[in-house]
């Protein structure tokens, strides 16, 4: 999926797959991994995508998340969970902290010494409207 503003100039892309981008794990096993060493529960294949690509113009990068994110949850009526591995040593910028839930290993201690994972959820970024009877 890609943004971009009113002269056409691209703001933003990301490329999703229904697998992490980790290299050590088959793409058939990465359930079992993301529930032993995260805990993660209702995320199945049919729900979830994964970031394995996310570039931004930078003129753009405090507020083009938000709408990317929820551009890709209202293109795919079945997604419900959006994650992405953020490897060992690497300091998320600020865009991930303010939209994404960091869940951390389970036995972690450090913060950023440890693979962790980002997640977003539908509900999150589309709030349902409260339907209410005229009487």
């Amino acid at each position: 999926m890609v943004q971009y503003n009113e002269k056409r100039d691209i703001i933003s892309g990301i490329c999703l797959c229904n697998y992490p981008n980790v290299p050590s794990l088959s793409p058939d096993e990465w359930i079992n991994w993301l529930y032993t060493l995260y805990k993660v529960q209702d995320v199945t294949e049919g729900n979830s995508m994964f970031v394995h690509f996310l570039v931004w113009d930078k003129r753009y990068t405090g507020h083009f998340f938000e709408e990317l994110t929820t551009s890709v949850f209202d293109s795919a009526s079945y997604l419900q969970h959006m994650l992405l591995v953020l490897p060992p040593q690497i300091i998320p910028g600020d865009i991930f902290e303010g939209q994404m839930i960091r869940v951390p290993l389970r036995c972690s201690v450090d913060k950023y010494s440890n693979q962790s994972i980002y997640m977003t959820c539908c509900h999150l970024e589309n709030t349902r409207l409260r339907i209410r009877r005229i009487v």
